[in-house]
């Protein structure tokens, strides 16, 4: 599954993004492959990754084959692998 990255511009991050997806990566089997997100590539699903609850809003116009997920918070961790699974049995 191509995973691709979004951070979004981190003005007011509330937690460590980068650790959560490196956590999540650790989870997940290898055939996961994590990338930062570019416009031009159609990706199996994206991950935004918010730095706080006020983002969303601002990447509507991001898509991929399976939406997208949106964290704010590194609680946000179970929800990620939850849906990542959810995708790959499909």
């Amino acid at each position: 599954m191509r995973i691709g990255v979004k951070y979004c511009g981190g003005c007011n991050p509330r937690y460590d993004r980068t650790a959560l997806i490196d956590k999540i990566k650790e989870n997940v089997s290898s055939n996961h492959v994590f990338e930062n997100y570019k416009q031009e590539i159609i990706y199996d699903v994206v991950i935004i990754l918010c730095g706080c609850t006020g983002c969303y809003r601002n990447y509507e116009n991001i898509h991929s084959k399976n939406g997208n997920i949106f964290a704010s918070s590194e609680n946000d961790y179970r929800k990620i692998l939850s849906q990542l699974d959810k995708i790959n049995k499909e």
